[in-house]
C-alpha cells in the first residue's frame, strides 16, 4: 500500500511539473505576445503622432502663406492710405505740427493693422518650425525605438519612451 501511495504520489509529481511547464510555457509565449502587441503600439503611435505633427505643420504653412499675403496688402493698402492721408484727405490747419500729429492718427490704424498682420505672421512661421522640429524627433526616436529593440535594453528604452513624451506633451497652441 505504501508502494502505491508512493507510486500515486510521484505520478501527481509528474502531472504538476508537467502542468507547471505548461503553464510556464503559455505565459512566456503570452509575455512574447504581450511586448509584441506593446512594440506595434508604440510604433503605430509614433507614427501617428509624427503625422499629426506633419498635418498640423502643413494647416500653418497654408495660414502662414495667408497671413504674409495679407501682409502685403495690407503694405500696400497701408502706403496708399498714408500717402493720401498726408496729401489729399489729411487736415491742413495753421500749425505744421497740428497737421502731423492729425495726420499720424488718422494713418496709425493702416499702420497698426500691417503690425498685426506681421506678427500674426511670424506666430505661425514659429509654431509651423515647432511642430517640424517635433515630427523629426518623433521619427527618430521611433526609428531608435526599432533599433534598440534588438539590443533588449529596457532601460534606455523606457529613457526614449519617456523623452518622446515629455516632448510631446506640451504642445504649442
Amino acid at each position: 500500500m505504501i508502494d502505491q501511495a508512493c507510486a500515486k504520489i510521484s505520478e501527481i509529481d509528474s502531472m504538476t511539473e508537467n502542468s507547471l511547464k505548461d503553464v510556464q510555457a503559455c505565459l512566456n509565449t503570452s509575455n512574447e505576445k504581450v511586448e509584441e502587441i506593446k512594440k506595434m503600439t508604440d510604433f503605430v503611435g509614433g507614427g501617428s503622432l509624427g503625422g499629426s505633427f506633419s498635418k498640423r505643420k502643413r494647416n500653418l504653412g497654408r495660414k502662414a502663406r495667408t497671413w504674409l499675403f495679407l501682409s502685403l496688402v495690407l503694405f500696400g493698402g497701408g502706403s496708399w492710405w498714408i500717402y493720401n492721408v498726408f496729401t489729399r484727405f489729411g487736415v491742413h490747419t495753421d500749425s505744421v505740427w497740428a497737421d502731423v500729429v492729425i495726420n499720424v492718427a488718422m494713418s496709425s490704424m493702416a499702420v497698426f493693422a500691417l503690425i498685426f498682420a506681421l506678427w500674426e505672421y511670424g506666430k505661425e512661421r514659429k509654431l509651423q518650425e515647432e511642430y517640424a522640429f517635433r515630427e523629426t524627433i518623433v521619427l527618430t526616436l521611433t526609428a531608435c525605438m526599432e533599433q534598440l529593440d534588438a539590443c533588449n535594453r529596457d532601460d534606455v528604452k523606457k529613457l526614449l519612451s519617456d523623452t518622446v513624451e515629455k516632448l510631446c506633451s506640451k504642445l504649442p497652441v
